[in-house]
């Protein structure tokens, strides 16, 4: 199988990450958190493709939590 490398800039174009945030938010458009990323579409796709070109993106924010099953 052949390898690609470098895929952050090929990923991080505009014209990508546009289309990404059209295919993401298809049954979405009420919610808030997608208003509010669509406010300022441009500035967020920009920053996220400076994230992504210098590898470093700030995805998400992860909740732990431990799962204790007293059904023994």
């Amino acid at each position: 199988m052949k390898r690609a490398a470098n895929l952050y800039t090929s990923i991080a174009t505009l014209d990508n990450l546009r289309l990404a945030f059209c295919k993401a938010v298809r049954g979405k458009h009420g919610r808030s958190e997608v208003m509010q990323f669509r406010e300022n579409l441009d500035d967020n796709l920009a920053l996220l493709q400076l994230q992504l070109v210098l590898q470093k993106p700030d995805i998400g924010h992860y909740r732990f939590f431990q799962v204790r099953d007293q059904c023994h």
